[in-house]
């Protein structure tokens, strides 16, 4: 390795149940991989600090870093950053002739906000977008959404999924196979995540395969479920005796619900244009801990998931086209064994750091 050092720049909260932060970690690993240099973290993050305010002092922070270092940076990569701190990096970058990446995963949608297109949030989100991205920047995109928006732009974007990690999960393809068939969905949901279309259909299930499946949630307990969806408070009974809720969990009981699980479950909205801009990352987290996904299609979810091989494709986003799934994965649990293995062979084939080195590198875009 050189003298010269790649930096990373974010002001995301340092947590590895969060999926930008894990994000950030996977890219920093392939960076240091495929260029042969040290990769640093500038971490803007203040936990006593507002939202607000941790958007308006961001930007000194990384002026007094950029003033203090006593090495040269080779690459800057831009994380989760407001509009003035992106600008000042770009300067810096432009004035030093510094290649600059930037990570974008996702185009917020004012239906998943509290004031919709009032949201501030919103605003940050859609400025970087469309005004903060230079054609001289690099986009890292998550999604094939981003590419065809910034190819039409000019700019050079690689499309770069949410990666596995390098652990090694091959085990979980022989688990011991139980006559109950395990559902998991695995984290907090938004509305983007339409958890309760989940439910409906595994209320459904329940009727015609009673005592044949459970329903194991991670990332939201019981109390929360029902005060967020208070319309099925009335079906309470009924849920739990299918469903447990494990509240929000750390990491290696995130592993042990999956190696009990069978299948995993995403359902997300089509119409919102944040279900097609981003990618989920409990979709590479299950294949890569050799669990089928049973999905409806959004983003780029088809370029991977190929029906009764590594999961089962819903048709349609409802609970019905839902509930024919998840009957068809109880009918047909005997193929779980080879199901696993080819959701895990999907996992580090298309998800592991040594597909995106070369595209990183320039070699093939």
């Amino acid at each position: 390795m050189n003298n010269s050092k790649i930096v990373f720049f974010t002001r995301n909260k340092p947590d590895d149940t969060l999926a930008q932060y894990l994000r950030i970690k996977k890219l920093m690993s392939l960076f240091e991989v495929a260029f042969n240099q040290e990769v640093v973290l500038f971490n803007a993050y203040d936990e006593k600090l507002s939202h607000t305010k941790l958007v308006l002092k961001s930007k000194k922070k990384i002026k007094d870093f950029l003033t203090s270092i006593n090495y040269e940076i080779s690459m800057i990569v831009i994380d989760i950053l407001d509009p003035a701190s992106i600008k000042l990096l770009n300067k810096y970058a432009l004035k030093r002739n510094i290649k600059i990446y930037i990570d974008i995963v996702e185009y917020a949608d004012p239906k998943e906000k509290k004031f919709g297109y009032l949201s501030p949030s919103l605003y940050l989100n859609h400025k970087i977008i469309k005004k903060s991205v230079k054609k001289n920047m690099t986009v890292i995109a998550i999604s094939t959404f981003f590419k065809n928006f910034y190819y039409k732009k000019g700019i050079k974007t690689i499309v770069i999924p949410n990666l596995i990690n390098e652990e090694d999960y091959s085990s979980y393809v022989d688990k011991e196979l139980k006559e109950k068939v395990h559902f998991i969905f695995a984290g907090y949901p938004q509305k983007k995540d339409a958890l309760d279309i989940s439910m409906q259909a595994m209320m459904k299930l329940n009727k015609k395969y009673p005592n044949s499946f459970s329903f194991q949630i991670a990332g939201i307990n019981e109390e929360e479920f029902f005060a967020k969806y208070k319309y099925l408070t009335k079906y309470r009974r009924e849920i739990d005796s299918f469903a447990a809720f494990h509240g929000c969990v750390k990491r290696e009981a995130i592993k042990s619900l999956y190696y009990k699980s069978d299948f995993s479950i995403i359902m997300r909205d089509p119409s919102l244009v944040v279900c097609q801009s981003g990618f989920p990352t409990k979709f590479t987290e299950s294949l890569a801990f050799a669990r089928p996904v049973i999905a409806n299609i959004t983003s780029d979810i088809d370029n991977y998931l190929t029906d009764k091989q590594n999961g089962y494709v819903v048709e349609k986003f409802s609970k019905d086209a839902l509930l024919k799934a998840l009957e068809t994965a109880i009918e047909q649990k005997n193929n779980r064994k080879e199901m696993f293995a080819n959701a895990y062979q999907t996992a580090k084939v298309f998800f592991s750091l040594d597909k995106y080195i070369e595209r990183l590198q320039g070699e093939d875009d």
